[in-house]
């Protein structure tokens, strides 16, 4: 974890993680600790994606652990890497940390996290999240996503729907590139 200023107190630290298979593993080790999700403001959950594979979801609150930049550890998650999620190349293991925080010399923003987890294939989603306060001026927005499964060279269409994120109609890109990535602007590289 990088980029938080010298002197920021760590407001909230949220745990993510996601995988394939029926059985959702609620409880991963999140530097060192036993971490369960569930509680308020985070959940655990399986969907199906509408083939027979199904995939999991978690999240917990772990502002107690994060005090700020270094290096954390993750280990313990259990998925389902074999079957139909092998030979369909749809094996997902992943995690991810979300930190927010506050500093006086920072400028006033609202932060808004929305816990959720969604399958689609061949499908879309739209969401319209609210609670945002936009200045008149000096508009300085962030916005962050977690995308489980994507592949580089398996973004074609299907169903007529191609694999990507926009916002207000703009598709949102990493930056990152590797070869075979197809298409090149995507958010999941």
């Amino acid at each position: 974890l990088a980029g938080i200023p010298a002197g920021a107190n760590i407001v909230a630290a949220y745990l993510y993680w996601g995988g394939s298979g029926t059985n959702a593993d609620t409880s991963v080790t999140f530097n060192g600790n036993t971490v369960t999700a569930g509680g308020a403001n985070v959940f655990d959950e399986v969907i199906a994606d509408g083939t027979g594979r199904e995939y999991f979801g978690g999240v917990a609150d772990v502002t107690g652990i994060v005090t700020g930049n270094g290096s954390y550890t993750f280990s313990g998650l259990t998925v389902d890497s074999g079957g139909s999620y092998c030979s369909t190349a749809t094996v997902v293991a992943g995690w991810s940390l979300v930190v927010v925080y506050g500093s006086n010399s920072e400028p006033l923003r609202a932060i808004n996290v929305f816990h959720g987890l969604q399958t689609f294939l061949a499908s879309s989603i739209s969401l319209a999240p609210d609670g945002f306060r936009i200045p008149s001026t000096g508009i300085n927005g962030k916005f962050t996503a977690i995308t489980w499964e994507g592949d580089p060279g398996n973004s074609g269409a299907s169903g007529g729907f191609s694999e990507s994120l926009t916002f207000n109609g703009t598709t949102l890109d990493d930056g990152i590139v590797p070869a075979g990535s197809v298409p090149t602007v995507q958010q999941f590289d």
